[in-house]
């Protein structure tokens, strides 16, 4: 799982209707959710500084702990709109910061 750096990152999922969601993460933040009539829960999440080796843990009835959640330096390192899946990433790296091998 990979997150966004600044700002807020959404975590979202469904459940029973009514249940009350906990997610919390390693680096010190948690939210709360009770789940809409449908099931479905939404969460606003502050990030963690960059790095790797984080947790997620999402609890109502059921727990789920995602493991190894990561937040790049480099924004443009993420997959999106600018990076397709396979892209060079020498590419991406600003010239100023690429080993000169």
């Amino acid at each position: 799982m990979i997150l966004q750096q600044k700002p807020s990152n959404a975590v979202w999922g469904f459940s029973e209707p009514g249940e009350k969601v906990t997610v919390k993460s390693s680096w010190g933040s948690e939210a709360r959710a009770v789940a809409d009539k449908s099931g479905r829960w939404k969460i606003l999440l502050k990030p963690p500084g960059h790095g790797t080796g984080y947790r997620l843990t999402v609890q109502g009835k059921n727990t789920l702990t995602a493991r190894n959640v990561a937040n790049p330096l480099f924004p443009a390192l993420r997959p999106g709109p600018t990076t397709a899946p396979g892209a060079s990433l020498q590419k991406q790296i600003p010239s100023s910061l690429r080993s000169n091998k």
